[in-house]
C-alpha cells in the first residue's frame, strides 16, 4: 500500500506527475540544447543504471530500503534519463515511490513521496520537483506538501525554491578556499502572501596541507509558523542538540599521518590474465587533534551559552570511518564514532 496524503495525493499526483513529464519531454531540448554538453548520436539503446541499496531513517519509519532504476537514452545530441525508485519504511510497512527524467545532467523533474526534504525539520514530502543545475548553480523547485510532524494534524501544503551556489580558489602556498551559500524561500499554500519562511546557511572551508578551518553561519524567519523549522546544531564534545533561528559554528582540525598496515598482495596477473603484477592491499591511518567551538540563538536568546570542547581522532581515510575521543569545557570525555555506513 502506497503512503497517501497531500494536495497532489492519489491518482491525481501521478496524473499530474505524468503529464508534466510529458510536457518537459516535448519543450526541454530547447532550454538545454545550448548549455549541455556534446553527445554524439547514438542508436536510440536503453541503458540501465541501478542504484542499490538506497538505505535511509526517518523517526516514523525507522530503516528504509528500497532500490531505484535509471535508464540513459540518447536522443539526438542529449541524453535522457528517466528514473523510478521505491523504497520500503518497516516502521509504516509504507512504499514510498518517485519517479524523474533528466536531461543532459542539467534539467531535472519529477514527482516523488520519498524521505528527505530542503526544508529544515522534515523528513520527508510529496509533490512536484523541479531542478537545474549549471556551472556550480543548483536551483531547486518544489509545490506539494510536506510529511507532517507529530504535532500537525494535516501535512502543511508548501511551494519553495532553494538555490545553492559552490565556489573554489586556490590560495598562495597552496592552500584552498571553499564557499557555499544555500537560499530556500517558502510559502504556505492557500495562505496569505505574508505567511513565509526563509533559511540562509553559509559556510567557509580553507585547507592548508593539513590543516583545516571551517566556519558556518545561518539564519531563519518563519512568520508563516511551520512546525519544527529549526537549525539543529551539535559538537562532538556536547552530548546535547540545541536547536534555533540562528548559528554559528567553527571548528579547527589538524591531521597527521601514523602508519599503514599491509594486509596481503593480490596477483592480479593471475586473477584477470593480463600484465598488472601484485597489488598491495593497504589500510591507511591518520591522527587528528581539533578544536571547536558555537552558539545557538532562539528568538534572540541564545541556547546554553558558548560552547567550546576539543578532541582527539583516530581517522581511517580507505573506510571513510573516525573515531573522536572529544572533552568539553566541563572535561567530561565523549566517544564519537561516524562514517558513511554508519550514517544513513
Amino acid at each position: 500500500m502506497f503512503a497517501a496524503g497531500g494536495v497532489c495525493g492519489g491518482k491525481k499526483g501521478w496524473i499530474v506527475g505524468l503529464a508534466l513529464l510529458a510536457l518537459l519531454w516535448g519543450w526541454s531540448p530547447t532550454l538545454v540544447a545550448q548549455n549541455a554538453p556534446a553527445v554524439q548520436s547514438a542508436p536510440r539503446k536503453a541503458t540501465p543504471h541501478w542504484r542499490c541499496p538506497l538505505i535511509s531513517q526517518t523517526s516514523r519509519d525507522g530503516l528504509l530500503l528500497g532500490c531505484e532504476l535509471r535508464l540513459s537514452v540518447v536522443l539526438g545530441d542529449l541524453n535522457w534519463e528517466p528514473g523510478l525508485g521505491a523504497i520500503y519504511g518497516f516502521g509504516s510497512r509504507a512504499i514510498y515511490y518517485r519517479y524523474s527524467l533528466s536531461i543532459a545532467s542539467l534539467l531535472s523533474l519529477g514527482y516523488r513521496d520519498w524521505p528527505g526534504s530542503l526544508v529544515l525539520g522534515r523528513e520527508g514530502e510529496r509533490g512536484l520537483h523541479l531542478g537545474l543545475e549549471w556551472q556550480g548553480v543548483s536551483l531547486n523547485g518544489f509545490y506539494g506538501t510536506l510529511w507532517p510532524t507529530p504535532r500537525e494534524a494535516q501535512a502543511p501544503a508548501v511551494g519553495y525554491l532553494q538555490l545553492n551556489r559552490q565556489f573554489q580558489w586556490t590560495l598562495p602556498l597552496g592552500a584552498r578556499l571553499r564557499l557555499q551559500g544555500e537560499a530556500l524561500l517558502g510559502w504556505r499554500l492557500a495562505a496569505p502572501p505574508a505567511e513565509y519562511f526563509r533559511t540562509l546557511l553559509g559556510s567557509a572551508q580553507l585547507e592548508l596541507g593539513h590543516t583545516t578551518v571551517r566556519l558556518q553561519l545561518g539564519r531563519l524567519a518563519n512568520p508563516a509558523g511551520l512546525a519544527d523549522l529549526r537549525f539543529r546544531f551539535s559538537l562532538r564534545s556536547y552530548p546535547a542538540t540545541l536547536q534555533g533561528d540562528r548559528i554559528l559554528v567553527a571548528s579547527l582540525e589538524r591531521r597527521f599521518d601514523l602508519w599503514t598496515i599491509h594486509f596481503a598482495a593480490i596477483d592480479l596477473s593471475r586473477l584477470l590474465g593480463l600484465p598488472l603484477g601484485r597489488v598491495p592491499v593497504l589500510l591507511r591511518t591518520q591522527g587528528a587533534l581539533f578544536f571547536e567551538g558555537g552558539e545557538v540563538w532562539l528568538d534572540g536568546v541564545a541556547q546554553g551559552g558558548v560552547l567550546f570542547g576539543w578532541g582527539v581522532a583516530l581517522l581511517f581515510p580507505d573506510l571513510d570511518l573516525r573515531l573522536d575521543a572529544a572533552f568539553n569545557a566541563a572535561g567530561r570525555p565523549r566517544l564519537h564514532l561516524s562514517g558513511a555506513l554508519l550514517n544513513f
